[in-house]
């Protein structure tokens, strides 16, 4: 019998399966997709006439990930191939703005690099300067409840608002200024643009993030004897004489003295709906919001900006927020862009999405892509409001007695981060500490 029952094999299952294996703990890992990564995992499509491995959803990480950072060196030479460094430069060609790090030490290189920002007055420079450095006087805390409420706060400008701070909203937070959870933001902004001058760097895996890190910890694992039932949807947990049964459809359930429900907020609510009713609805509350990436191809000659912010109208037909150039696979140039919902998601189909998109990074002065292909992740992440509930890794504890020894894990934990896989990575260890408590180290 396994010590602990871990149900999901996302970026959070897998660092509490690392975790407590590594502290010698017997786990048993389930999940429902055939594939281990969740939202940051592998996948294989067709585009410009060539089969490619790439991600299911781009997602950015940063210098600030720094139990990411960790957990992929604990995977040591499991986890190729391995991350490059950027120094940060955020531009949106099409209005001529550019913001970059300087090359100087630590918060002087973010600060020099507001006041040269492009494309903004001297005025809006200082502006964007003052909310910074505002927020770190006041400790990185504020009164503002929404994101837009902190904007009129510190005077930021239309053009600011327009070039940086909607789109860093939208796309951290996958939420519109007037809505967003200001406490949220300010976190990403502390973590980044307020952080140390590497915390704000941009990391790119050489390949796709399932090779970085969800595949390579499946190898860590099975070195150590723990293989994961994929494939295998977990059904309800029921109370055994040893601690809890876990039953999984048309497969023999397991048992173990704990449980860690890595799951998204849905499927966590649905699975502790008769035992932990209190939890689920706290669960039911969670807003949910689609995320596409659409994948173009180009010649591998085709020149593309390693990151670019575009001008999003979808009233218009560009629905499309940021453009990544994911590299040369098979001989073709890739471009990834990312479409969050910010309550403007177009209600298109893919295939329509990925037509308008291709249409609109022409206006970079790029030639026609010679393919375009939309995956579309309908509840991809949570939209991060102010009254989004705060749960943590013991919830189910405090509901049922200390003894229930049922844990939660997921992005949705943190109570001041946006849905991110460094938050994802935190609830998995957070977890795996809880269980190694209750079960006596």
């Amino acid at each position: 019998m396994p010590d602990v029952t871990i149900v999901g094999a996302g970026w959070a299952g897998l660092a509490c399966a690392v975790s407590l294996t590594e502290q010698g703990a017997r786990v048993a890992l389930v999940d429902a997709a055939p594939t281990v990564g969740g939202r940051g995992r592998t996948v294989r499509i067709e585009l410009a006439g060539q089969p490619l491995k790439l991600d299911n959803g781009q997602h950015l990480l940063v210098g600030a990930y720094h139990r990411t950072l960790e957990f992929v060196d604990k995977l040591g030479s499991e986890a190729l191939p391995g991350l490059d460094r950027h120094r940060m430069c955020l531009a949106m060609p099409e209005k001529g703005f550019l913001l970059g790090r300087a090359a100087l030490p630590g918060r002087l290189g973010h600060l020099v690099g507001l006041l040269r920002a492009r494309g903004l007055t001297w005025r809006d420079r200082i502006a964007m300067a003052r909310l910074i450095e505002g927020l770190r006087m006041r400790r990185w805390r504020h009164t503002a409840v929404t994101v837009a409420d902190l904007f009129r706060a510190f005077g930021q400008s239309r053009p600011i608002c327009d070039l940086l701070w909607i789109p860093l909203c939208v796309g951290a937070l996958n939420t519109a200024p007037e809505h967003a959870c200001a406490r949220a933001f300010i976190a990403v902004l502390r973590d980044s643009l307020g952080g140390a001058g590497g915390d704000s760097d941009f990391l790119w895996p050489a390949g796709t993030l399932g090779e970085l890190l969800p595949e390579p910890a499946l190898r860590w694992l099975a070195r150590r004897e723990v293989v994961p039932r994929l494939g295998c949807l977990a059904q309800g947990i029921l109370p055994d004489a040893d601690g809890w049964r876990l039953s999984i459809r048309e497969a023999s359930p397991v048992s173990s003295a704990a449980i860690v429900v890595a799951t998204p907020p849905s499927n966590a609510a649905r699975l502790l709906r008769e035992l932990a009713p209190g939890v689920a609805n706290g669960l039911d509350r969670f807003e949910m919001a689609p995320i596409a990436t659409v994948y173009l191809a180009w010649p591998q000659a085709c020149e593309l900006p390693r990151i670019a912010m575009l001008v999003d109208e979808p009233g218009r037909g560009r629905p499309g927020q940021w453009l990544f150039d994911r590299g040369v696979h098979a001989g073709l140039r890739v471009g990834a862009v990312v479409i969050s919902d910010g309550g403007r998601f177009p209600q298109v189909s893919p295939d329509r999405l990925a037509e308008l998109v291709a249409a609109q990074v022409r206006s970079l002065g790029l030639p026609p892509s010679l393919d375009a292909r939309a995956i579309v992740e309908r509840r991809a992440t949570f939209r991060c409001v102010p009254g989004r509930p705060r749960l943590d890794a013991s919830s189910v504890q405090r509901e049922l007695g200390s003894g229930a020894r049922i844990f939660l894990a997921g992005d949705y934990l943190d109570p001041e981060y946006p849905a991110t896989l460094e938050s994802a990575i935190r609830a998995g260890l957070a977890a795996a500490q809880r269980v190694r408590e209750s079960l006596g180290g």
